[in-house]
């Protein structure tokens, strides 16, 4: 996930630019080499990981340790140059930090904003967690199934009728054809499963089977006794068991390609 960083690191740069240059003068001139050193160094750490900036200080902190010893003194009267010479090789490693502290920060805000961007993508109509929200469920539903040891199964229903649904009737009654065909599968599944309204006409079922790895030709069964009932609606129903871990959006549709469907006609005064 990209996160624009520029802002921080011009900041950075800034203060770090300021501060070297309120310095500059208190130090006598063999110094201000080493403090240019030290200075660019802390700007450098802007760019550079924690790690990487925690080496660099500590390397500066041992060069002007060396550099103290040999030459006893900065020349400084009033302490100023000891006081920010220690400080600096410190710079580094705090330059980073903030940068890193800030690529944390937005790197969670933009996942947030875009968990909650999928959580707002229900549709309309059935209220039910779209394609967004499936595709950010899948490696934790399938972390959980294979975690309690369960089988798991899809199940695809398809509105194969739904552009003639569209022009005989009005879209309250569509609404309600959509809406006994959420009720229809809700009233199958059982907690631990789960219903996506993936396109206006395509719902999908991740169903929980225990440890009943056939299970999904009951629940195929069992859809196709219920779903008889939800008005002017012919559907077609695709079901498979799937192995674990459970493959990606696509993989987990892609499974579904070679099964043989199974059509349900709206019966009795579902018809009218």
């Amino acid at each position: 996930m990209d996160v624009n960083l520029r802002p921080t690191r011009l900041v950075l740069l800034g203060l770090t630019g300021l501060l070297c240059l309120s310095a500059f003068e208190l130090l006598s001139p063999g110094d201000r080499p080493l403090w240019l050193l030290v200075s660019g160094a802390a700007m450098l750490g802007t760019v550079m990981r924690p790690a990487a900036a925690a080496l660099l200080g500590w390397g500066l902190v041992l060069l002007l340790a060396a550099y103290l010893i040999v030459r006893g003194a900065l020349g400084v009267v009033n302490g100023a140059g000891w006081l920010t010479t220690l400080l600096l090789p410190w710079l580094p490693m705090m330059t980073s930090a903030v940068v890193e502290h800030v690529r944390r920060t937005e790197t969670r805000r933009l996942e947030l904003q875009r968990v909650l961007d999928l959580r707002a993508e229900l549709n309309p109509v059935t209220a039910l967690p779209g394609a967004g929200m499936a595709a950010l469920l899948l490696p934790t539903i399938s972390a959980n199934l294979d975690r309690q040891g369960h089988a798991a199964a899809v199940v695809e229903v398809q509105v194969s009728n739904l552009a003639l649904l569209e022009q005989l009737y009005d879209e309250a009654q569509q609404h309600a054809t959509l809406l006994a065909l959420r009720d229809a599968l809700t009233a199958e599944l059982r907690g631990s499963d789960w219903l996506f309204h993936l396109t206006s006409g395509r719902l999908l079922i991740l169903a929980d089977l225990g440890r009943h790895h056939q299970g999904h030709v009951v629940l195929l069964d069992r859809l196709q006794q219920r779903l008889g009932a939800v008005p002017r609606a012919e559907l077609t129903l695709r079901g498979a068991a799937l192995h674990l871990p459970l493959p990606d959006l696509d993989g987990v549709l892609a499974s579904l390609q070679l099964v043989p469907p199974l059509t349900v006609q709206p019966s009795g005064a579902a018809a009218d």
